[in-house]
């Protein structure tokens, strides 16, 4: 059984698969298991969240005009 993948944004760069390094702003498919340390640690951001904010804001503006 295949695991679900997120997406999440890097803020901090940290050495990723076989020692490469990401880099801030890069978007990474990762599984739960594999993001829960990085996001305790400050060092991604799942996408999905900064997506619905932008929408929401968006919306916000479209109806007080």
């Amino acid at each position: 059984m295949a695991g679900k993948r997120k997406q999440y944004e890097v803020l901090v760069p940290f050495p990723h698969h076989r020692g490469a390094w990401t880099h801030k702003g890069q978007v990474l498919d990762l599984l739960e298991c594999e993001a829960a340390q990085l996001r305790r640690v400050g060092r991604i951001t799942p996408v999905a969240a900064a997506t619905e904010t932008k929408a929401t804001k968006a919306a916000k503006a479209a109806t007080k005009d």
